[in-house]
């Protein structure tokens, strides 16, 4: 059975010691198989090129399990930031690319924002207790 096509949606949670960064499933991110992910060109070298192991359909399957992925920066495309939406991509040849979805991370951004003016408000000045 071939994985190569699946993809699943992620926002990037935290980024630990320069080093690691945390991606949370965004749920019902699973994209229809009908529906083809964005692809990205050939990133230079260190800046987010594929994961390098055999087969990756596990990885994403683990992420769907356990709810988060933990991977090497150097794997994610250069100048991520915390909140940022990703997609991952089982290649052809068992690899996994992540790219940047610059459209979706602004729409969660404003919605994010657009949610914290609509918090209600408490009392302003001086209060006694």
């Amino acid at each position: 059975m071939s994985r190569a096509g699946m993809s699943q949606t992620f926002v990037v949670d935290r980024i630990e010691d320069g080093a690691q960064v945390v991606l949370e499933p965004i749920e019902d991110s699973r994209a229809p198989e009908a529906e083809e992910a964005p692809r990205t060109p050939e990133p230079p070298e260190g800046s987010g090129a594929p994961a390098q192991e055999e087969d990756h359909g596990p990885l994403l399957d683990s992420a769907q399990r356990s709810g988060a992925l933990v991977l090497p920066l150097a794997w994610l495309p250069s100048g991520i930031r915390e909140g940022d939406v990703m997609v991952a991509t089982v290649l052809e040849d068992g690899g996994v690319r992540f790219a940047l979805r610059a459209d979706a991370t602004e729409a969660r951004r404003e919605a994010l924002a657009r949610r914290r003016r609509e918090l209600p408000r408490g009392p302003e000045g001086d209060l006694s207790l």
